[in-house]
């Protein structure tokens, strides 16, 4: 007899993969080829969001709270933040939606 939940577990199958856009909570984020997904593959862009987030939870608020007022976008701002807080933090982080993917590598040639 096979066990269901055994196999949906990441810590009992070790064939199980999973993307984190395929949570429940993430279907409507962001897919693949989207602007935002662009923006998020730029190296610079990542590392500056992984500077920003070291800072905490206070200065990414402000950073969100200027953006919203200086482009009057508050209420767009306060449903996104509404839809990431509703992620389950631990289905992220078994998903991998918890870090960045590694940045693809370019071949570098000698003279």
């Amino acid at each position: 007899m096979t066990n269901h939940a055994a196999q949906s577990d990441p810590a009992h199958n070790p064939n199980f993969t999973r993307r984190w856009t395929d949570l429940p909570q993430c279907k409507s984020l962001r897919s693949g080829g989207s602007p935002a997904a662009e923006v998020v593959a730029g190296l610079e862009f990542r590392q500056q969001v992984a500077r920003v987030h070291a800072l905490g939870a206070r200065a990414l608020g402000e950073l969100l709270a200027e953006i919203g007022t200086e482009r009057s976008i508050m209420p767009i701002i306060h449903e996104k933040l509404g839809r990431y807080a509703s992620i389950d933090p631990q289905a992220l982080r078994v998903a991998g939606g918890d870090k960045f993917w590694p940045a693809p590598l370019h071949e570098v040639r000698g003279t």
